[in-house]
């Protein structure tokens, strides 16, 4: 399968995170209108004959790749050298993203480790802040009413992306080129996620090009998409945080009965394993997780190899 990375530009504040599930089934929707059930439910027997016709991975900032989950390696009994590393880890705890060519690398903590100390100083890769989160209070209006209600407060959660901050999502595909800009530009055409429709998730496809930069060979894998594994894939040897995904189905099947689809237990972006057979993917598509059956849940994720010391 070819590789490719899909730069996205954020044009306005963010209520819903661009992961590749959110993502994915706005891009099934793009089908939909364009192509009609037909042409989904082709899209769809593409992933359950094992040749998936889109992978996608979460959207990262430009130039880099979330935190790998990498073994804990062990404490010095110097108390000088010790109190250094634990302010050090205290700094790695709240790192979201490091630079993709430190994948060219063989990763470890403490390669990490050195990497911030030497580049402390000139405020470069890790420490950058690429957004900033913002909270809103809003009043529950009573639709009979017209008015406001006490006690009627909530608050939302919005992202704004800095002016020059692009994003990059990973699409491994054996469609042209052509045919991943059209997809997502289908997907996206009406805004991405909650309150698109008040401008939202306005979000653009800036840029499509191939990837050259990408390690071929390496002892573990990380998933650059929350994911679930199938139950054959051979993982050993996972590391990985977990993320209870409460979904909802969108388009017309949003605005009948119950919205939700059923809790799924993900393993997030960032999460490492070891694989029996190397492969450039893993998870699968969900089924049974609506009462309407024709409803699928995007559980899959691309994964790149890295080389990691202390395995």
């Amino acid at each position: 399968m070819k590789r490719y990375r899909v730069i996205l530009r954020p044009l306005s504040a963010l209520r819903t995170p661009l992961y590749a599930d959110t993502l994915w089934g706005h891009i099934c929707w793009g089908i939909v209108w364009h192509e009609g059930e037909e042409g989904l439910r082709k899209f769809f027997e593409s992933y359950d004959q094992g040749r998936p016709a889109l992978l996608l991975s979460d959207a990262f900032p430009h130039g880099y790749l979330p935190m790998p989950v990498l073994k804990k390696e062990m404490k010095t009994e110097n108390s000088d050298v010790l109190k250094k590393q634990v302010e050090t880890r205290k700094k790695i705890k709240k790192m979201q993203y490091i630079p993709l060519e430190w994948f060219q690398e063989r990763l470890s903590l403490s390669m990490i480790i050195n990497k911030l100390e030497t580049n402390s100083s000139s405020g470069s890769y890790v420490m950058l802040d690429f957004s900033q989160e913002e909270t809103y209070t809003h009043n529950v209006v009573n639709r009979m009413t017209g008015t406001t209600a006490d006690n009627s407060l909530y608050s939302v959660e919005e992202r704004w992306y800095k002016p020059d901050v692009s994003l990059d999502v990973y699409v491994l595909t054996e469609e042209p080129k052509e045919r991943i800009e059209t997809l997502f530009g289908w997907g996206l055409e009406n805004g991405f996620g909650a309150d698109a429709s008040t401008g939202k998730g306005r979000v653009v496809v800036e840029k499509i090009e191939e990837v050259a930069d990408w390690p071929v060979e390496g002892n573990r894998y990380m998933a650059l998409a929350h994911f679930v594994p199938s139950y054959n894939e051979g993982i050993e040897g996972l590391r990985a945080d977990i993320f209870v995904r409460h979904g909802k189905v969108g388009g017309v099947f949003g605005q009948y009965g119950n919205p939700f689809k059923k809790p799924i237990v993900m393993y997030t972006s960032g999460a490492t394993m070891k694989l029996s057979q190397p492969t450039e993917w893993v998870g699968t598509l969900l089924k049974n997780i609506h009462r309407e059956e024709k409803i699928r849940h995007y559980a899959c994720a691309p994964v790149i190899p890295y080389q990691e010391d202390h395995e």
